[in-house]
């Protein structure tokens, strides 16, 4: 083998390695009491981009007011975020919630974007309407959307799964790694 050869070699694998990122959550993570509640959170600013991840299940509806309820057992309420930021919010676990109830319910004006990554579930509630949206998801996310649009762009990766149904003058979907749409 030739010194550029294995040159080359070594550049590739330092690339590959060096790109991984590892989100590990060890254990089943902290469990819940059973005593499910209900905390209605504030809206700092506007968003029109739903962001869910980390195994929490999402359900967005499109009417006039914007709203943040989550539900879950009192004793992990308190460890699912919810933060807006650049017009876009984004849900997710603080800590390893496992198997306790965790369950946001977001209602925003307009959606341009949804998207599901880490074991979320994220589905519309109701029909959405949009001239352009974005559909993204990956690592095991899932995302269930019923919707009449103008333009949709669709992309799942990493075995996510996004299910769309609907009407779309245009549609520009990719699907890799495992993926279905």
């Amino acid at each position: 083998m030739t010194t550029l050869a294995k040159i080359t070699i070594a550049v590739l694998m330092a690339l590959f390695l060096s790109s991984c990122a590892f989100d590990m959550s060890w254990g089943e993570g902290k469990r819940g009491n059973g005593n499910v509640t209900d905390e209605r959170r504030e809206v700092t600013s506007e968003f029109t981009a739903v962001v869910a991840t980390e195994g929490l299940d999402v359900y967005v509806t499109q009417d006039r007011d914007f709203e943040i309820l989550v539900e879950a057992d009192e004793n992990v309420i308190d460890l699912i975020a919810t933060d807006i930021r650049d017009g876009k919010l984004t849900i997710h676990a603080v800590e390893n919630i496992g198997r306790a109830t965790k369950k946001v319910y977001v209602t925003l004006p307009e959606i341009t974007t949804l998207k599901a990554s880490s074991g979320a579930d994220l589905i519309t509630r109701e029909g959405i309407e949009a001239d352009e949206i974005y559909l993204d998801t990956s690592s095991g996310g899932d995302l269930k959307v019923r919707l009449s649009a103008d333009i949709v762009h669709a992309d799942s990766s990493s075995g996510a799964d996004l299910r769309i149904s609907g009407d779309a003058n245009t549609l520009y979907a990719d699907a890799s790694s495992g993926a279905d749409i």
